[in-house]
């Protein structure tokens, strides 16, 4: 059994194991960062006064914006006719819409938005409240949010996740192997 201890604390092992250990490590800070841009709400947990950063899921603000596009989006006291926001539809508390605001009307004593996706034919059926609003995009980065979209799918966990831990347990059953037949001779 020393035999396999011994092998364990070969120098050439233990730098190999540290590599592999710091790529994991890596690859798992990038992949929760790169999940973390589709999650706004967790973003905005951590960041309640800074930009959010966003995905674009759809082609709505093409070609403005298009699917794909990293965007910031800052939380405004108030916003104007033209301005590009995203909001919480009323359908849902975790899905985010980023539209042009087309319309500012006043209903009920609050202000209310008619918005529009640049390439939609017709304005949104519903007017957003204010509240619903989460901020106004400030900036936009082609194709940069591509990766995130990518990292969700089956295909991205498989290559970013699942590939390097094969090889690491591959590379660690192999070294094993060595170690034992070491011993035997």
């Amino acid at each position: 059994m020393s035999g396999v201890t011994n092998g364990a604390c070969n120098p050439a092992i233990k730098e190999k194991r540290m590599k592999m250990t710091g790529l994991i490590k890596i690859l798992s800070v990038i992949t929760i960062w790169l999940q973390s841009l589709s999650m706004p709400s967790m973003v905005q947990s951590f960041m309640s006064q800074a930009p959010h950063i966003l995905v674009v899921a759809s082609g709505s603000m093409a070609p403005n914006i298009n699917q794909g596009d990293l965007i910031l989006v800052q939380s405004r006291t108030s916003y104007n006719l033209g301005e590009v926001v995203s909001y919480y539809p009323p359908s849902s508390s975790t899905t985010l819409v980023t539209h042009r605001i087309t319309e500012v009307n006043q209903k009920q004593n609050q202000v209310v938005f008619g918005l529009k996706g640049d390439s939609n034919a017709s304005r949104d059926a519903l007017e957003i409240p204010q509240s619903q609003i989460l901020g106004k995009v400030v900036v936009r980065i082609p194709k940069v949010g591509f990766a995130s979209l990518w990292l969700q799918t089956p295909a991205g966990v498989v290559t970013l996740v699942v590939i390097p831990l094969t090889i690491f347990i591959y590379e660690e059953v192999l070294e094993l192997w060595r170690s034992v037949a070491r011993l035997s001779k």
